[in-house]
Order: C-alpha cells, then structure tokens, then sequence
C-alpha cells in the first residue's frame, strides 16, 4: 500500500502541473482574445491631436497632422485682413449642435489596460453607429490625461490634456483624480475652439463599457433633465462617511440630496456639464486633500 505522505506529494505535484497548465491556457486565451479585438476593432481615423499648454490654460491650443507630424496654427494666413475675414466667415457658417445629437466623450490616462478597453469602447461604439440611430451619435472625444501621446491618436479621436499627477504616466495608485481636470480643460477648449463640440448632448463615458445598440436622447431644445446611472454601492448616508460628506459641502449641503451617482455615465448639455464641472474637480481635489475621505471613500471617491 502506497505511504500517505508519497500519495499526498503526489496528488500536489499533479495540481501544480495543472496550475501551471491553466495559467498557460488562461495566457494563450487573453493573447488570442486582445489579437482578435486588435483585428476587428481597429478603426484608422483622421489624425486629430489637440493639447494645451497647462491645465487650465489655453494660450497654445495646436492640432497635429499626422500627414506631417507637425503641428497646424490655427489660421494660416500671412495676411492679417484675410484671417480675419476667414475667421467671421467661419463663425457665419458654423452652426451649434442641436436637436437629439450625441457627442460621447470618454476618459482615459493613456495606460495599457485602459487602452484595450479604450479600443473595445470605441470598436464597438463604430459598430452601433451602423445600426438604426446611430446617426445620431455624431461626435467622439477621448479626453487623455498624460503628458506624451500614447499611439492611439490615429485609432481615436484624442483630446491631450495636461495631468495634474504626471507620474501617473507609468503608474500611480489613482489616476482618475486627474479625469475633471482633464474635462474642464476639454471644456476650455471647446469654448475657444466650438467645432470640438458635436453633438447637442454630452454622453460621459469610462473605458470599460461596451455598446450594445445606439443611445438614444430627447430633444435637447426640450425641458428633459439631464440623466445619469445610480449606483448601489454609493451610499453616501452610510455611518461611516456621513460626515466627510457633510465635511466637503461646508454643512450646507443635506446628505439626503447628493446623488448616489457618478461622472459616467452621464448624458446631459455641454451647458450642464460646464455648471458643474467645477464643482466636480473642486471636490475631487478636496477629497485627494483629505486623508480620511481618501481611506473611507476607496476607489469610489473621485465619483
């Protein structure tokens, strides 16, 4: 009869090769998952890199070419009457988003991971845009918060933004603190710069949704509210964080009253999204201040 100890050995040996064998199949089924997402959701667009000099700041705002791998001014003629001329035939011309439109505007930190999902987002948003209503998703933005380009400019229309954490360019332990910044310079942008804006609604996204069918939106001329998801897992009246909520509103604000709700996804006016967007970025950056909100709120608290 076999020893007990020889038969447990050999019964760990036998699931250490079967780890190691699921591991190996686990590695081989992502590689044959992320080469077949690269296949089907490559989509190549028009090279259309914006960036701004600072955060907040607005006094370079350039578009790279990619026939050239420059950078395009704004304007181009050497004669002062002629851009000027330019200029108000330009104005006379563009007319506002309106109606049911939708530009979707995701965010990003440019990191792998979030690029893979980034790639599935946008793969599958082109996919639904082929579908009845999907002429109605007439704009997409990546707002980008990093400091290089990360290769994807010419897969995804990308909007550069300057982070507030450049560290987070190789890693950092919450790179979504820099994501209302980043919008509220996208914001900035927009009102310098009104064809960024291409859609009378604004559909707020993160990287690692996936479309099923087209969104559809009321008429934004309308009194329809904006709307957003609820989540369940914030719960901003639970004991624990009660007063950190209380503690960012100065007391003035019931706790009752904020939404248990985050940025994404969101759909509202771009007019909206300028409201509140400062309070946004004021309060995440109140809450990446205080050390006791960082540690109770956890990964949720930039939502």
């Amino acid at each position: 009869m076999a020893h007990p100890i020889g038969r447990a050995g050999s019964l760990l040996e036998k699931k250490g090769v079967l780890l190691a064998l699921g591991v190996l199949c686990g590695y081989i089924a992502g590689m044959v998952i992320m080469e077949t997402a690269d296949i089907m959701f490559t989509t190549r667009v028009e090279r259309h890199l914006h960036t701004i000099e600072a955060p907040g700041s607005l006094s370079q705002v350039s578009q790279t070419d990619g026939s050239t791998g420059g950078s395009v001014a704004h304007g181009g003629s050497s004669s002062a009457t002629s851009t000027a001329t330019q200029s108000q035939q330009a104005e006379e011309e563009y007319k506002p988003p309106a109606g049911d439109t939708i530009h979707s505007l995701l965010t990003s930190n440019g990191s792998p991971y979030q690029n893979f999902q980034g790639r599935i987002m946008y793969g599958t948003y082109k996919l639904v845009q082929q579908m009845p209503g999907g002429e109605k998703l007439t704009g997409f933005t990546r707002v980008m918060h990093r400091t290089t380009p990360d290769g994807l400019e010419d897969e995804i229309p990308t909007f550069r933004a300057t982070p507030l954490h450049p560290e987070c360019d190789t890693y950092c332990d919450f790179p979504v603190a820099d994501r209302p910044n980043a919008v509220m310079q996208w914001i900035r942008a927009v009102e310098q710069e009104p064809r960024l804006l291409k859609g009378a609604w604004v559909l707020i996204l993160e990287c690692d949704y996936v479309w099923m069918k087209p969104m559809q939106a009321p008429n934004a001329a309308s009194s329809a509210p904006a709307m957003q998801y609820h989540f369940d897992y914030i719960q901003v009246e639970h004991p624990d964080c009660t007063h950190i909520i209380k503690r960012l509103f100065n007391g003035q604000e019931p706790v009752g009253k904020v939404p248990n709700s985050g940025p994404a996804p969101a759909l509202l006016r771009f007019t909206e999204l300028k409201a509140i967007a400062p309070d946004w970025e004021r309060v995440t950056a109140a809450i990446e201040a205080d050390p006791e909100a960082v540690k109770v709120l956890g990964w949720v608290r930039e939502m």
